[in-house]
């Protein structure tokens, strides 16, 4: 095998290993992926009371930082019951929030539902919620 042939084989496969081990030019920290997700960022009260409203306030964040949020929205329901009505929602922009009034007669069952928010990609996020009513 002559020494061109030689050279060629071992950048190939010195091209292969950094393919599988990840190498590249890139440094590490924009190597690092950074996570985008829904955030609770508040409950008024902390957890749902039958017979009274119930606010989840919350946020988009990409790493540690809250994000623009293009639209939001949220839907809850009583254990396996049907879907409640939003009582109010709203969005400034970097928080939202979902208001629903709890019926008299949940004390003891779950308040299920979920958030989400849609970024300025138009991906949507979620967050997913499961609470006791007392």
């Amino acid at each position: 095998m002559s020494k061109g042939r030689v050279a060629i084989a071992a950048a190939v496969i010195l091209v292969a290993f950094a393919v599988v081990l990840g190498f590249s030019s890139t440094s590490v920290s924009a190597k690092t992926l950074v996570r985008t997700k829904t955030v609770i960022v508040g409950k008024s009260p902390s957890q749902p009371v039958a017979g009274q409203s119930f606010t989840i306030r919350f946020q988009l964040w990409r790493g540690r930082v809250p994000i623009h949020i293009a639209q939001a929205g949220c839907q809850a329901q009583i254990g396996t019951g049907p879907r409640l009505p939003v009582a109010n929602r709203g969005n400034d922009g970097t928080e939202a929030f979902c208001t629903w009034n709890v019926p008299a007669n949940a004390s003891g069952k779950t308040f299920d539902g979920v958030v989400a928010a849609d970024g300025d990609n138009g991906v949507r996020y979620f967050h997913g919620f499961d609470l006791p009513i007392s």
